[in-house]
């Protein structure tokens, strides 16, 4: 402030008359900016004309306080107590460059209110009308939706849905005690909801797949739903129709087959194919690779596992009730079941008295069954015949033409003209005894009248010509003359 004060003093005694300012420190301001008094009388940067001769522009106070006296100056920037000097504060630079130096602090700008506006009632309509709208939508919306899922005025009609194991797959999953233990793991069963949801809609169940898959998930219905072919109701709800589709729910669709006596394998599961029970190709793997003989004891003696006619004669004839798409083990073990119980302890010990198998009495009673007319009793004649045939010495084969026909069907020669000496191991013309296996499926007459045969002396029988009710019957012989003659007749049936 000393500085300050210096110069102001000098400058007042320049004003005064006085010599100019001396040794005043060159603070690099130019005259130019400096603002001072104009002393030409004209008005400029604000200031009025005045002469300071007249009076002193700058009037002191008329009682000013004493300023404490100057320390004197030793000459080295010291005050004599030894501490540095008070020179005042440091030359400030007015060409500071501000916009430089603060061009990363950001511009303060004033905040505007925001205009609102006003829409008025044409507005408002518009917005009350988008409002109905877009209620009257999605209230539309979720009526379809729920009619779907609840079956809302759905008419009502039985419909058979089939449900095939390419749209399941096989997890493996542990199984837990009720403590939360783990057991063991067991095979589970998982839908795949897009190709069930595709068959649903398809038979007209569901309208809405992306509906029904959203409920099978949240109910965990993939777990619940298994193959099969189902008799629903086409009002029923999503609920019911996975209740429906359920194995063991009682909305498996079934249906009556009656497989007639003398059938083989091949008809018969040509048979249950037709009637969409199970495919032949199941039939067939399920028939040559399932051991059935370690729970039927009455299947002694039947060829080795590979062979797909081991079967043959045990399927028994009658009417049976299946589920569509069954499983075909289970349809096989239903006609061996039937068997077991048509056969009995009693024909089990016949048998034995006769010193034949089970088997051997299922051939003989296939060969009956497929010889036999319509005839009461003709069954045990052919039976008779057969036996006779069997235990004389001179008639080491059977002879019987249906294990020839039997033959070249199972090598596929079926339909051409029978040949005695056609090249087959069931071929009883040249081949001694019994046939490798029974030639069909035979009935509980047949398999009677070979635990039963009559007791006679024929060794030949022949066709008769149709009586007057177009009915055809055998006619037996003892010896072959009476035979022949038969055959040469007009009576001779072919």
């Amino acid at each position: 402030m000393a500085d300050n004060n210096k110069f102001w003093d000098n400058f007042l005694e320049s004003e005064n008359g006085n010599s100019p300012p001396e040794n005043i420190p060159d603070d690099g301001i130019s005259d130019d900016t400096k603002i001072v008094p104009p002393t030409d009388g004209e008005e400029t940067y604000g200031f009025r004309d005045f002469d300071l001769t007249e009076e002193d522009p700058f009037p002191m106070p008329s009682n000013p306080s004493p300023e404490p006296p100057a320390a004197p100056d030793n000459g080295d920037g010291q005050d004599p107590d030894g501490a540095e000097k008070d020179t005042g504060p440091e030359e400030f630079d007015i060409n500071f460059d501000f916009d430089g130096e603060y061009r990363d602090v950001p511009e303060k700008r004033p905040l505007r209110r925001r205009r609102e506006k006003r829409s008025g009632c044409i507005g408002g309509l518009l917005y009350g009308i988008f409002i109905i709208c877009f209620s009257v939508i999605a209230a539309s919306l979720l009526w379809l939706a729920a009619s779907d899922v609840l079956a809302l005025g759905k008419e009502e009609g039985v419909v058979v849905v089939t449900l095939p194991d390419s749209a399941f797959t096989t997890e493996t999953v542990e199984v837990t005690d009720e403590n939360g233990n783990v057991t063991g793991t067991e095979e589970q069963t998982i839908a795949d909801l897009d190709a069930v949801a595709d068959i649903l809609h398809d038979q007209g169940l569901i309208k809405y797949k992306f509906l029904f898959k959203l409920f099978c998930r949240v109910s965990n219905a993939e777990e619940k739903i298994g193959p099969g072919s189902y008799t629903l109701n086409s009002n029923y709800d999503y609920r019911a129709i996975v209740s429906g589709t359920t194995p063991g729910s009682g909305q498996l669709a079934e249906v009556d087959v009656t497989i007639p006596e003398g059938y083989t394998l091949q008809r018969i599961f040509a048979h249950l194919e037709e009637e969409q029970v199970c495919t032949q190709a199941e039939l067939w793997d399920a028939a040559a690779n399932h051991a059935f003989e370690e729970e039927y004891t009455f299947l002694a003696g039947i060829p080795e596992i590979g062979d797909q006619y081991r079967l043959e004669g045990f399927l028994f004839p009658d009417t049976y009730t299946f589920y569509i798409g069954d499983d075909p083990v289970r349809v096989i073990e239903k006609f061996l079941d039937n068997f077991e119980v048509k056969f009995g302890e009693t024909y089990i010990q016949r048998a034995a008295e006769l010193n034949y198998s089970v088997r051997d009495i299922i051939i003989i009673a296939s060969m009956i069954e497929r010889e036999a007319s319509s005839y009461e009793g003709e069954r045990d004649l052919i039976a008779s015949v057969i036996y006779n045939r069997i235990n004389s010495y001179n008639f080491p084969c059977i002879q019987i033409d249906a294990t020839i026909i039997y033959g070249m069907e199972r090598n596929g020669d079926g339909g051409q003209p029978i040949d005695t000496s056609y090249d087959s191991p069931y071929n009883t013309y040249i081949h001694e005894g019994l046939p490798p296996g029974p030639i069909c499926n035979p009935g509980e007459q047949s398999i009677r009248g070979a635990l039963y045969p009559e007791s006679t002396n024929y060794y030949y029988y022949a066709l008769h010509t149709p009586d007057e009710n177009g009915n055809v019957y055998h006619e037996f012989f003892s010896d072959y003359n009476s035979f022949l003659n038969f055959i040469n007749s007009s009576e001779f049936g072919g």
